[in-house]
């Protein structure tokens, strides 16, 4: 429990930038972001499961991954592109 209390305090920080584009009416972005992460979760996930055969203990830091995918998508989005004059 201890160690999937530190993704969700990342989840906390991260949906701030993830909600920031929902609101501001780019659903397609954030559907493509949304998309992007789940993919990068899967392959994860299959890789410290099939591949590595980790233990039950490290595949809970796939959602480490997720999360950290998900905040940096989302704040390179929100810092390169102008998403403040999108008309909706």
């Amino acid at each position: 429990m201890r160690f999937v209390a530190g993704s969700i305090m990342i989840f906390g920080l991260v949906s701030v930038y993830f909600q920031t584009i929902n609101g501001s009416g780019n659903t397609i972005v954030s559907f493509t972001i949304e998309f992007i992460c789940v993919g990068i979760y899967i392959i994860a996930a299959y890789l410290l499961i099939k591949v590595f055969k980790l233990d039950i203990f490290w595949i809970w830091s796939v959602e480490y991954v997720y999360f950290c995918a998900l905040g940096l998508f989302s704040i390179l989005y929100l810092r390169t592109f102008d998403w403040k004059n999108k008309i909706v």
